[in-house]
Order: structure tokens, then sequence, then C-alpha cells
């Protein structure tokens, strides 16, 4: 199950800094998907139904907060606490600091951006689809918050967790 959660985690990064949106498809595949693994006993971090669904729950009332300030977006609320049901609430926290980090990086580099040039790459992160039309620039304020949450759980994978098996 962890190969179908790292390929959950790589498609809403891949939407996300696309277009600037995670699909509610996207979303409910992660939901079916922790659901199967949790219901059969193939959960990969070892999290028992109890502790995912009160994550989830927490995930989930936490960033609506963000959204009710019209500060994040819906697809991010809603897959932040799919997320959260993967790995637990400790380690979605570890998660949700990391992804903040790489959003101020990201909000950071929107500001620099709009005083001098980047690269294209640069741009082309921080602009996201409006790369292709420079007047809406300024007006692109969305940053990819799933696809950092997404990215820091990969990297939360990689550096401290070892999966039964593994």
């Amino acid at each position: 199950m962890v190969g179908v959660w790292l390929i959950w985690l790589c498609a809403t990064v891949y939407f996300d800094f696309k277009a600037r949106r995670v699909p509610n498809w996207l979303v409910l595949s992660g939901l079916a998907f922790a659901s199967i693994a949790l219901s059969t006993g193939r959960q990969p971090f070892e999290l028992l139904w109890t502790h995912a669904l009160i994550a989830s729950l927490a995930a989930f009332l936490f960033f609506l907060v963000f959204y009710a300030f019209k500060v994040m977006g819906a697809g991010d609320v809603k897959f932040a606490g799919v997320l959260a049901l993967w790995v637990g609430l400790t380690p979605f926290t570890w998660i949700w600091l990391m992804a903040s980090v790489l959003a101020g990086l990201h909000a950071a580099l929107f500001l620099v951006s709009k005083r001098q040039p980047l690269p294209f790459v640069l741009m082309k992160l921080v602009h996201g689809p409006a790369i292709n039309d420079p007047s809406k620039f300024v007006k692109s304020k969305q940053i990819p918050y799933a696809g950092y949450l997404a990215l820091s759980a990969i990297a939360w994978l990689l550096l401290f967790k070892q999966t039964p098996g593994s």
C-alpha cells in the first residue's frame, strides 16, 4: 500500500503544481485507498482506525479555519484530512510544519518575482499556469499547498519511516 500512497502523493503534486487545484476524484481515491488499507489491516504505517479518524478530523477542522478566512482552497483542506487519515496525527504535524516552510518560501519567491525576473523554472513554480500569460502574474497568488503537503509526506517517509517489511 505504500506504493499506492506514493502514486497518490505524486499525482497530487502534479495536479496542484500544474493547475493549482486538487481534483475531487483524486481526494476521493486517496480516501478510498486509505479506508481499504485500514479495513483490511494493510495500513502501511500501522495505524488503528480510531487514531486515523481522529487525525483526519483534527487536520480537516484545523485547515477548515484557513478555508473560512479564504487563505486556503477547499482542495487543500480535503487533501489534508485524507493525508492525516493515512499517516496519523504526529507524523502529520511534522508534514504540516515542513509544508508550511515550503509554502512560505514560495510566497517569498512570489514577492521577489514581482520586483525582478527569476529564472524560468522558478517563474513556472511560483506562477503556475499563469506563466503562459504574463499579465496574470500578479493576479496568480495561489500557493500549491496540497502539493507541498504531498512533497513533505514523501520526505517524511524517506527520512523517518521504516515501513513494515522494509
